[in-house]
C-alpha cells in the first residue's frame, strides 16, 4: 500500500473524526492503529502526534509515547508536549527525569503561553497548574512534603478551579503556614 504524498483534505479530516470517536468510545487500539496512519499522511502534523500520545497515555503505553515525541521532535517543543512527557516519565516513576522536564523554564514557557491568549482558559483546567500538580505529585513520591505542598499551593494558585491540587492540600493536611 502506497501512501500519497501530499494526502487531501478530506481523507486526513475522516482519519482524525474516526481517530477521535475511537478514543471517545474507549476503542484505543483502534485508534492508536489509525492515529499512526494518520501521522504518517499528515507528516507528523503536532495535533495528529498528541492524538496518538494521548492513545498511547490511555493505554499505559508510556514509553511508546516517549518515543514517538522523541522520534518527532515534539518531546519538549510546546507546553503540552512538556506536560505529556513530564506525565510519561511520573507513569514510569522515572522521578528526576519528569522534574528536569517540569523544570523553571518549562514552567515559565507555559505560564507565557497562558497569558498571551485572553479569555481562553475559561471552562478548562489551566495547563500551568495541571504541570505543577504533576510537579508536586513528584515531590510527594520523593517524600519532600513540604515542597509538595508548596508546589500544590502554586498550582491552586495559578488556578483556583483544579480540585486534584486543592484535595492534595487538604487529604494530609498539607496546607502551607
Amino acid at each position: 500500500l502506497r501512501m500519497p504524498q501530499d494526502a487531501p483534505m478530506p481523507m486526513l479530516q475522516a482519519l482524525r473524526s474516526l481517530v477521535q470517536d475511537s478514543l471517545g468510545k474507549h476503542l484505543f487500539e483502534n485508534a492508536i492503529f489509525f492515529a499512526d496512519k494518520l501521522i504518517s499522511l499528515s507528516q507528523n502534523d503536532p495535533d495528529d502526534v498528541y492524538r496518538l500520545t494521548q492513545a498511547f497515555l490511555f493505554t499505559r503505553q508510556y514509553r511508546r509515547a516517549i518515543a514517538l515525541l522523541r522520534r518527532t521532535g515534539y518531546i519538549s517543543s510546546t507546553p503540552r508536549f512538556t506536560y505529556v512527557t513530564a506525565k510519561c516519565r511520573a507513569e514510569c516513576q522515572e522521578w528526576d527525569e519528569c522534574l528536569t522536564v517540569l523544570s523553571d523554564e518549562a514552567l515559565n514557557k507555559a505560564q507565557a503561553e497562558e497569558e498571551g491568549v485572553c479569555g481562553s482558559s475559561h471552562g478548562r483546567v489551566s495547563l500551568l497548574s495541571a504541570m505543577l500538580l504533576l510537579k508536586g505529585s513528584v515531590y510527594e513520591a520523593l517524600e519532600n512534603r513540604p515542597l509538595a505542598a508548596r508546589t500544590y499551593s502554586r498550582a491552586l494558585r495559578v488556578d483556583p478551579l483544579n480540585f486534584e491540587a486543592l484535595d492534595r492540600l487538604l487529604t494530609n493536611h498539607k496546607l502551607p503556614p
